[in-house]
């Protein structure tokens, strides 16, 4: 675990230094000097690792305590997924 995060901060701050540079950045570094873009960033970033810790979370509960295997956990997300579906609708 603590080397990757060794590795992460290594290669972030290379990508930094790479990007501060360049002449045609792949990211502008002063897009994070406005306010609302660097807001609206941080929102999209937090959504985005709320949902795919869930379904990392999700594939567990069903293969650990459950004790479905991986084709199974499959579909009974799916399965719930669509039983939610229903219940918001009805």
């Amino acid at each position: 675990m603590a080397a990757s995060a060794v590795l992460f901060v290594a290669t972030a701050v290379a990508f930094l230094a790479v990007e501060r540079n360049a002449g045609s950045p792949m990211l502008p570094l002063g897009l994070f000097a406005d306010s609302t873009f660097t807001g609206a960033t941080a929102v999209g970033l937090l959504i985005n690792l709320g949902f795919y810790g869930e379904l990392f979370v999700i594939n567990l509960y069903f293969q650990q305590v459950r004790g479905y295997i991986g084709s199974i956990t499959v579909t009974a997300k799916v399965g719930n997924t669509q039983r939610s579906r229903r219940r918001s609708y009805t």
